[in-house]
């Protein structure tokens, strides 16, 4: 008998959850929490079946990702969404804000969960029985199954956001909202647009300060 990848996600959280008498266990993942631009999106799915095209996005490129999400959408007991806007971000915090496009999610959700696989966080507010799972998105493929639909879903919505005229000198498509060497001299040249979370710092890995959103351009 072949023995089953380690790093391949699973439904076996899933399946021993169903046995203690759960019914529709629902996977929670974000996309979007270290960007700098954009908003942040949760996703919340029920699966039903295991498949082997669910992977940690971060794991896979994007066309096996779209591809995972199409089988997602079409395959899924139920999927959802739930968005923080830049200004949510900003009035409240990123982690706030990541409860609110997770509790944003639960409550779009068409089938309603009665236990939540979370990746990494525990949520407050919600009298749902939850598992924060560190790499949960690894280990489980509800969590897995979450995390392409955010990804994927906020792909898609700085994509169109980059096509907007007043947005098409920060070429959002090419990186999304993220820090990369693109984006940074972007901002160094044009400032900050409204999509901008204006009150991020970013930190290097000796707690130092390097990038200042209060201080740029």
């Amino acid at each position: 008998m072949k023995k089953r990848d380690s790093s391949v996600p699973t439904l076996d959280r899933e399946r021993e959850l169903l046995k203690n008498g759960f019914k529709y266990i629902c996977g929670i993942d974000e996309a979007g929490r270290g960007a700098l631009a954009g908003p942040l999106v949760c996703a919340a799915v029920i699966l039903e079946k295991e498949s082997d095209l669910i992977f940690d996005s971060k794991s896979i490129n994007k066309t096996r990702r779209e591809n995972a999400y199409n089988y997602i959408v079409k395959n899924a007991v139920s999927f959802s969404i739930g968005i923080s806007e830049v200004d949510e971000i900003s009035k409240f915090g990123i982690q706030t804000a990541t409860y609110i496009a997770g509790h944003k999610a639960i409550s779009n959700l068409k089938v309603k969960p009665d236990f939540l696989i979370i990746d990494h966080y525990r949520f407050p507010a919600t009298q749902i029985p939850q598992l924060p799972l560190t790499h949960g998105d690894s280990l489980s493929q509800s969590v897995a199954a979450a995390s392409i639909v955010a990804k994927v879903t906020r792909d898609q919505i700085m994509t169109r956001l980059s096509k907007k005229q007043k947005y098409k000198k920060y070429k959002f498509s090419k990186h999304l909202g993220y820090g990369t060497a693109l984006h940074y001299s972007i901002i160094n040249s044009e400032g900050l647009s409204d999509l901008h979370r204006k009150n991020f710092k970013i930190i290097d890995n000796q707690g130092q300060t390097f990038f200042n959103f209060n201080k740029s351009k």
